[in-house]
């Protein structure tokens, strides 16, 4: 196959006429929502991966902050908690230090708190496989 019938399978087959086109989105196992950032605004998100995707609340903070960007290193905390909730509302920036503090990262816990936390797990496990099994089915 020569390189100019590979450039028009490959030109044919990418963004949109892929038939696996997801919108331009897509969300991780831990529930992030990555979206593709356009050609044009690349150079603004300095966090953006090679294949042009970026993780959503980056995306938010940096077209907010333009001029405090995302960078490695930093951390955007999600306020309420919920890493699906991107409004910019919900965004502080942050160090990993602060934000270690912020969720109690690396401080001793009781026994009655590992069992709370550990029932609390149990069921959230127990929720997501309902949940699996419901689309599967």
């Amino acid at each position: 196959m020569t390189e100019s019938v590979k450039s028009k399978i490959s030109k044919a087959t990418s963004g949109q006429a892929n038939p696996n086109w997801g919108g331009g989105s897509w969300v991780s196992n831990e529930g992030r929502v990555f979206i593709r950032v356009p050609l044009g605004e690349r150079h603004l998100h300095p966090t953006i991966r090679n294949d042009g995707y970026i993780q959503r609340y980056q995306y938010v903070w940096n077209t907010h902050h333009p001029d405090d960007p995302v960078r490695e290193g930093d951390v955007i905390h999600h306020i309420n908690e919920d890493p699906a909730d991107d409004r910019i509302e919900n965004l502080e920036k942050t160090t990993q230090s602060k934000h270690a503090r912020e969720h109690g990262i690396g401080r001793e816990h009781t026994e009655e708190s590992r069992a709370l936390m550990s029932k609390a797990q149990l069921a959230r496990r127990a929720r997501e496989r309902e949940e699996r099994s419901r689309s599967v089915g």
